[in-house]
């Protein structure tokens, strides 16, 4: 990961927002990295998954014709499953053969997908591991990421929630009839 995300005005060893990394990461990258765009998923293509451990991924950011995408390489994946009713969001390349992948997707899809399951996410830049919260927590270190979901740790959504998530997914989703 370039470190060049760590330059203006960016307090090491203070939290900050996804947002404020990815836009200091992106000040300068245009569109010489074009070929790092070589096969990409289209919200119409996703598949849910629901990740039930840790997935350890090393990822790259990168813009192209002003719109970001992200290149995410699974390092590891230690159990997966398909649920119905309780899953995450995760889109991934037909045939994705654990444990070492590579899939480049839509930024703003990803985030998307990840809001759909109330993970929650943050940045630690001055730190090599990281901190476990319930519930899960996606951290970006040095190019980095880690999702977890301990179902465990998990709250039950309350009824207003599942409503919520089922009317996000119908937007993301809008040829599934299984969210209407």
């Amino acid at each position: 990961m370039n470190n060049g995300i760590l330059k203006k005005g960016i307090d090491l060893g203070k939290k900050i927002s996804d947002t404020q990394v990815f836009e200091h990461y992106l000040q300068g990258v245009d569109s010489n990295f074009k070929d790092e765009v070589t096969k990409y998923i289209k919200p119409d293509s996703l598949v849910v998954y629901n990740l039930c451990v840790d997935a350890c991924c090393n990822y790259k950011l990168f813009k192209v014709k002003g719109k970001k995408y992200i290149k995410i390489t699974l390092t590891n994946h230690l159990d997966y499953a398909i649920s119905e009713e309780d899953r995450v969001c995760m889109p991934y390349l037909e045939n994705l053969d654990f444990p070492c992948k590579t899939i480049t997707i839509d930024y703003d899809v990803f985030l998307k997908a990840l809001e759909i399951n109330k993970f929650t996410y943050s940045i630690d830049i001055d730190k090599d591991n990281f901190e476990m919260i319930d519930g899960g927590k996606l951290d970006y270190i040095y190019g980095q990421l880690n999702i977890t979901k301990n179902h465990l740790q998990m709250p039950k959504r309350t009824a207003k929630e599942q409503s919520r998530r089922r009317l996000l997914l119908r937007k993301l989703y809008p040829d599934d009839k299984k969210w209407f």
